[in-house]
């Protein structure tokens, strides 16, 4: 009989305490994450619109504005950013898993700005990607994309094949997805006894060579500036005349975002000279 009392007793406080607990239960706060997908057409303009944290009294929402492009083969992505303020990045997805934060998808590319780039040059495969601005301490951000389609033909691949550079004239260099090997050569030519000052950005090694084929020595400095990081290479003073310059054909890795291994990723690069 104490038993059964015993047992009864234990029953009535288990149920006391669950009912209790319902209340709690049912108004337990819930995480909202959604997502609004705009398409982005080449070559337009779009001022990139934000949406504050909803805080209801059962659930806390996170609403993301991201923007669609739909990328061509055989060539690289401009992106343009106009901004004020600092500590901006932007982030390209493959895809979107709608279930969690924006943070915890995995992005392929991503440049963190701090002030500084307002163009970025980007080699993502041909498809469908999802941009997205993030906000940090920047007043209003613009962004624009345009597709700049290249060559698949090399023709300054040594140095009797060399293309002439002009002083001060910015040249791209694109170095395609697993199919391109080739070294990229440039002629430049000194007009007076001088240094060769030689910038740009992702490309690799770099030499200097006399007409003979013979090595110049060059010091090799990054040179952080408002608007990003830049390789600078520098000769000795040198007798006037012709030089050429080789970049080398070695690409950077990426993560692919799909299989989650990693993968050769063409490049952007880009050179001049003073």
């Amino acid at each position: 009989m104490v038993k059964t009392v015993k047992r009864l007793l234990c029953f009535i406080l288990m149920f006391r305490i669950i009912i209790g607990l319902c209340p709690l239960i049912a108004g337990a706060e819930t995480t909202k994450y959604v997502y609004k997908l705009e398409n982005l057409p080449e070559n337009t303009w779009v001022t990139v619109k934000y949406f504050p944290i909803e805080y209801n009294s059962d659930s806390t929402s996170y609403i993301y504005k991201l923007y669609r492009i739909t990328v061509p083969a055989g060539g690289y992505v401009n992106i343009q950013l106009q901004y004020s303020g600092s500590d901006f990045s932007i982030g390209a997805y493959k895809s979107i898993k709608k279930d969690r934060a924006i943070e915890n998808n995995r992005s392929i590319m991503r440049e963190n700005l701090y002030n500084r780039e307002k163009n970025l040059y980007w080699t993502i495969r041909d498809g469908t990607y999802y941009l997205y601005p993030m906000l940090a301490t920047v007043n209003q951000v613009k962004l624009k994309w345009t597709f700049v389609k290249c060559s698949n033909t090399v023709t300054n691949y040594c140095m009797s094949r060399a293309k002439t550079l002009p002083q001060a004239k910015k040249s791209f260099v694109f170095f395609d997805y697993g199919t391109d090997e080739a070294d990229r050569w440039f002629k430049v030519n000194l007009l007076e006894n001088k240094r060769l000052s030689i910038y740009g950005s992702h490309i690799g090694s770099l030499y200097v060579f006399k007409p003979n084929g013979k090595n110049v020595r060059t010091d090799h400095v990054i040179d952080y500036t408002e608007n990003g990081p830049r390789a600078i290479y520098r000769t000795g003073t040198l007798p006037k005349g012709h030089y050429y310059i080789r970049i080398d054909g070695c690409r950077e890795m990426n993560l692919d975002s799909d299989e989650g291994w990693r993968t050769p990723l063409s490049r952007v690069a880009y050179i001049y000279w003073r």
